[in-house]
């Protein structure tokens, strides 16, 4: 027998803390000074498809910038990345940030 219901509600959760679906899943506010929690959708060696202006969907993955030594931008009051550092496969590799044309 499934002991999950087919389809599942916030307030089905037996935890008061997390029964409603405006709780946060996690408590990320006692994180150690000069951390930060990034929602990342992709995380560094994740391969990808990217578009880029005047070139055809390329092959890549997720890799540090080799300057900055980060995988992903984003402005100071967001948590989520506008841009992925990404290294395209081919004969010669090339890097660039790649922001919304990523799959």
């Amino acid at each position: 027998s499934n002991l999950m219901p087919d389809k599942w509600i916030c307030s089905y959760n037996p935890d008061r803390r997390h029964n409603t679906c405006s709780a946060a899943e996690e408590d990320w506010g006692n994180l150690e000074q000069g951390y930060e929690f990034v929602y990342s959708k992709y995380n560094l060696g994740s391969l990808v498809w990217c578009k880029m202006q005047g070139y055809p969907w390329w092959p890549g993955m997720i890799d540090n910038d080799p300057l900055t030594r980060t995988f992903y931008y984003k402005h100071a009051n967001s948590q989520l990345p506008d841009k992925y550092h990404v290294t395209f496969f081919g004969i010669q590799a090339t890097r660039a940030w790649i922001g919304k044309k990523i799959h």
